[in-house]
């Protein structure tokens, strides 16, 4: 986490089809609902 208000975008991730930013709007979600495949492609930019 960068700032904590989901500006950064860093937290990014989709929940049931919808953008969400763990930082504000979670940090838990429905796991059947997370696009993981997606999430992980995003941590993968950050290395």
């Amino acid at each position: 986490m960068v700032d904590g208000t989901g500006m950064c975008g860093a937290c990014r991730i989709t929940v049931d089809g919808r953008t969400r930013f763990v930082c504000v709007d979670g940090p838990e979600f429905d796991a059947h609902k997370v696009d993981f495949d997606e999430m992980l492609m995003r941590l993968r930019a950050y290395n």
